[in-house]
């Protein structure tokens, strides 16, 4: 049994500004593979213990032109225990524990734009700089991400169509090669998706969508 928690708060300092920070804890269990996986090139470990965190944030949102458009800047720190991480072991991969604090900490950037009643406009920015225990950057973990995302609303409220941006930058993996899985390092290219959705409610149960 764990208990987790989290306290936020919000504070208004000016018309149109917000002041905005939240502080709390976190239970990450391992999964069922990590602890009793059945495949030959998968060592389990059922003695793997939950990692935990404590992470915090603050920022500031502003809002501008009677609404129309709003930013938010938001600076956030994390520090993970116990983290379960993949690791090569005699005869194959395995999951365990990772000793000491692992570090996360970055920035996020938002904002949103309603130019019309019938469009509405959304980007987000993050950079994340996170680390092991030893200070080596972590794997699968993008410092650079961002997404926009462009709604349309028609004018008769059935018809709305959607197209969502989304860019995540190069990040760090591990590679174990057969046939002794030693531990080698390597970057995963950067990629963008596009996805696009456009749906018609005919009636209030019924609904049509084109997603690509």
């Amino acid at each position: 049994d764990y208990v987790t928690w989290r306290l936020a708060v919000s504070q208004r300092l000016f018309p149109g500004t917000r002041l905005h920070s939240a502080v709390g804890k976190g239970v990450t269990l391992p999964n069922f593979n990590e602890m009793f996986s059945t495949s030959p090139s998968f060592i389990p470990n059922p003695n793997l213990q939950p990692e935990s965190s404590i992470g915090w944030d603050i920022g500031v949102e502003q809002t501008l032109w009677n609404g129309l458009f709003v930013f938010d800047a938001t600076y956030f720190s994390s520090r993970f225990e116990d983290r379960i991480a993949r690791v090569a072991v005699i005869g194959g991969i395995s999951a365990a524990n990772i000793a000491g604090i692992s570090p996360r900490q970055g920035v996020e950037l938002t904002g949103k734009l309603n130019p019309w009643s019938w469009l509405t406009l959304e980007a987000t920015y993050t950079y994340t700089e996170a680390e092991t225990p030893a200070g080596i950057e972590e794997v699968r973990r993008p410092k650079n991400a961002a997404s926009l995302t462009a709604t349309y609303r028609a004018s008769d409220n059935k018809t709305r169509a959607s197209v969502i941006v989304t860019h995540n930058g190069k990040m760090r993996d591990e590679f174990f090669p057969p046939p002794f899985f030693a531990t080698t390092s390597t970057i995963l290219g950067s990629y963008t998706l596009v996805n696009a959705i456009v749906t018609y409610q005919v009636n209030p149960s019924t609904q049509f969508y084109v997603r690509g």
